[in-house]
């Protein structure tokens, strides 16, 4: 596969920005994430391929707005050597800088289980009214530790003022792929938020001036 414009190859995974698009395209050997045993046959350390898959997808949907959202287990190949490639760029979604910035403040609540923060981050989502107060509103639902938990996310999907965005919806489904994706890799793994933290810490304090400030 050649490398478009604007695109940068990171651990054998073709990622990155809208400079340009995919020019040629070559045959591609391997096996889809989801064939254990053929990985296994060939020594693939698939933790490696997990963290790479998660890494690529956190450096699209936080950095450059351009996100392969078509992703199943024929789209993401293991090649003999271990590395990835994505293929079938038939469906991507691109997110503005504003966007960004909110996905990346909403990740950041949700690591520091801020209920308030992410509300608020929700809201700017279009997922609440604007009209809406946070504070009030979480008031409004139930007593609230101020802290997230899984009760208080059962109760925030429960509200009426609480609407779903079309415009993301491709973009969670898509998460929820990556999600069954990367158990699949690491079947045994138990402490998913610290895999989170590992690789999306990096990139938000990189963009920490940004991150830090609510519009």
């Amino acid at each position: 596969m050649t490398q478009p414009l604007g695109f940068e190859w990171l651990d054998g995974v073709l990622c990155g920005g809208l400079g340009g698009l995919l020019q040629d395209v070559t045959f591609l050997t391997g096996a889809n994430v989801g064939n254990r045993a053929q990985l296994q046959d060939w020594h693939v350390d698939t933790v490696k391929v997990r963290n790479t898959l998660l890494q690529v997808y956190l450096k699209q949907i936080l950095e450059t707005g351009f996100v392969h959202i078509d992703l199943y287990p024929g789209s993401s190949l293991v090649q003999t050597d271990g590395k990835l490639a994505l293929l079938d760029f038939g469906m991507v979604a691109e997110y503005s800088k504003a966007e960004r910035k909110t996905f990346r403040r909403l990740i950041q609540s949700v690591f520091l289980r801020d209920a308030l923060g992410v509300v608020e981050d929700l809201q700017e989502l279009g997922y609440l009214p604007a009209e809406v107060n946070p504070a009030e509103w979480l008031r409004d639902i139930g007593p609230v530790t101020g802290r997230l938990n899984a009760n208080l996310i059962r109760r925030l999907r429960s509200q009426q003022l609480f609407r779903l965005q079309a415009r993301y919806m491709l973009l969670i489904r898509c998460l929820g792929l990556l999600k069954s994706v990367l158990t699949e890799l690491s079947p045994n793994e138990t402490d998913w938020l610290g895999v989170m933290s590992e690789h999306a810490l990096p990139i938000l304090m990189g963009t920490a001036g940004e991150s830090a400030v609510r519009a």
